[in-house]
C-alpha cells in the first residue's frame, strides 16, 4: 500500500511539471508519449528514493532527474527550453522547502510526514495543491510577459536558478529551524523582487513596442498618403491631356484614319492602369500591401480581398497585424527559397478575417534575419492585438505548410 501511494505521488508529480512545461514552452499535450515518459521516470525516481533518502546528493539527482525529464519532451533543444526545464524544477523544490518552512514555523511535526500514514498523505496533497497554484502563477507570468524581452528573460531565470542552488547549500548547514525560516523567507524576497523587476522591465519593454506600433503605422500612412497625393496630381493632369487625345482620336476617327486612332486609344488604355492606385479599398491595407509587395518583389502575392466600404477598424493596428503577418510569411520563404504567399482578408462592420499561408520548413524556429530576435515576438505582438479585440487567433503547420488566421468581431451599432 505505501509502495502504491509514494508511486502515486510521483505520477501525480510528474504529469503537473510536464503540464507546466508544455504550458511554457507552447508544445501541444500528446498523451501516449506523455503516459509512456511519465510512468518510467516515476519508477525511476521510486527506486532513486528508496536509495537516496536526504541530503544534497539525493537534491543533486532530483535536479538531474526532472530537469532531464523535462529537456528532452521539448520540440527543440535550445538553451531557453533547457532554462525553462530547470527553473520549472527550482520552483518545485522552493515550494516544498517553503511549504516545509511555514509548517514547521506553525509547530506541525514533519518527522510525522516522513513516516506513511494519514498525516504523511494529507500533508503530501496539501503540498502538491501549494506547488501547482505557485507554478500556475509563475508560468502565467513567463507566458504573458517572457517573450517580450528574450535576454532580460533569460537574466530572470538564471539568477532564480542560482540564487535556489545557494539557498539549498545553506539548509544543508543550517544549524536549526529558525535558520531554515530565515533562509526561506530571504529566497522568497530574492524571487519576488527578481520577478517583479523582471515585470516593470517588461511592461515598459511592451510600452516602448506599441510605440514602434504607432509610429510604425503612421510612417507606413504618411507615406502612402503622399504618394496617394502625387498619384491624384498626375490623374489631373492625365484628364487634362485626355480631353485633347480624345478630340484628336475624334477627328482622325472622322477621317477614318484607324490605325492613328488604334494608337491614340492603346496609349488612353494604358494611362488609365497606370492610374489605378487602389487594391482593397482601404488606405491602410492598401498602404501595408504597396510597402510589402516592392519590400518582397521576389515574393508572388496571391490575394483575395474582400473589404466593404462599411468596413472601419484603427489604422495602427490594422497596419501592425498586416506587416507582422506578411513579414513573418515572407522572410520564412525566403529562407526555404519559395515565392509564392496566400493572403486572404475579408472585413465588413461585422468582422475581420486575416488568413495567410505560405510553405515553410518542417521545424520552424522563428527566428526572424531582421534583428535576430524570436520569430514569436512578432507573433505575440499579433496575439496582443487579438487579444485587445477578443479576437481568436490559431496558427497551424502541416504536410509543410505554414498558416495563421485572425478573427475579430465587431459589435454592431446601430
Amino acid at each position: 500500500m505505501e509502495w502504491a501511494v509514494e508511486f502515486g505521488f510521483n505520477l501525480i508529480d510528474y504529469t503537473y511539471l510536464l503540464y507546466f512545461y508544455y504550458m511554457l514552452i507552447g508544445k501541444q499535450w500528446d498523451r501516449r508519449k506523455i503516459i509512456t515518459g511519465i510512468l518510467l521516470i516515476s519508477i525511476i525516481q521510486f527506486i532513486k528514493d528508496r536509495i537516496f533518502l536526504y541530503g544534497t546528493q539525493s537534491y543533486a539527482i532530483d535536479v538531474f532527474l526532472v530537469t532531464g525529464f523535462l529537456f528532452l519532451h521539448a520540440h527543440r533543444r535550445t538553451l531557453n527550453y533547457f532554462f525553462y526545464a530547470l527553473l520549472i524544477d527550482i520552483t518545485f523544490n522552493f515550494c516544498i522547502t517553503f511549504f516545509i518552512s511555514i509548517a514547521i514555523k506553525f509547530g506541525v511535526n514533519i518527522a510525522n510526514t516522513f513516516v506513511f500514514g494519514y498525516e504523511r498523505v494529507v500533508f503530501a496533497l496539501c503540498l502538491k495543491v501549494f506547488t501547482v497554484i505557485v507554478l500556475w502563477f509563475v508560468v502565467k507570468f513567463l507566458v504573458k510577459f517572457g517573450m517580450q524581452d528574450l535576454k532580460t528573460e533569460r537574466i530572470t531565470i538564471v539568477i532564480t536558478i542560482i540564487a535556489e542552488f545557494i539557498f539549498n547549500y545553506l539548509l544543508d548547514v543550517a544549524k536549526d529551524n529558525t535558520e531554515i525560516l530565515l533562509y526561506t523567507v530571504l529566497l522568497t524576497l530574492v524571487m519576488v523582487t527578481n520577478f517583479y523587476i523582471f515585470y516593470r522591465y517588461s511592461r515598459f519593454i511592451q510600452s516602448r513596442s506599441e510605440a514602434e506600433i504607432i509610429e510604425q503605422s503612421i510612417n507606413i500612412t504618411s507615406d502612402y498618403v503622399t504618394k496617394l497625393q502625387k498619384e491624384q496630381d498626375n490623374i489631373r493632369k492625365m484628364r487634362h491631356d485626355m480631353k485633347n487625345q480624345l478630340s484628336v482620336l475624334s477627328i482622325l476617327l472622322k477621317d477614318k484614319k484607324y490605325d492613328e486612332a488604334n494608337t491614340i486609344l492603346t496609349d488612353l488604355c494604358d494611362s488609365v492602369d497606370s492610374a489605378k492606385t487602389a487594391i482593397s479599398g482601404n488606405i491602410f491595407i492598401d498602404a501595408i500591401l504597396k510597402q510589402k509587395m516592392n519590400e518582397y518583389a521576389d515574393i508572388a502575392f496571391h490575394l483575395d480581398l474582400q473589404i466593404t466600404k462599411d468596413f472601419v477598424f484603427d489604422g495602427k493596428y490594422l497596419i501592425s497585424l498586416l506587416s507582422n503577418i506578411i513579414d513573418n510569411a515572407c522572410e520564412e520563404l525566403r529562407r526555404i527559397h519559395e515565392s509564392s504567399f496566400q493572403l486572404k482578408i475579408i472585413g465588413n462592420r461585422s468582422q475581420l478575417l486575416i488568413v495567410a499561408q505560405n510553405k515553410c520548413r518542417e521545424t520552424i524556429d522563428f527566428q526572424t534575419d531582421k534583428d535576430h530576435r524570436e520569430h514569436g515576438y512578432g507573433l505575440k505582438i499579433i496575439q496582443e492585438i487579438t487579444n485587445k479585440y477578443d479576437g481568436t487567433l490559431i496558427t497551424d503547420v502541416k504536410n509543410g505548410f505554414f498558416e495563421i488566421r485572425v478573427l475579430l468581431l465587431f459589435a454592431n451599432e446601430n
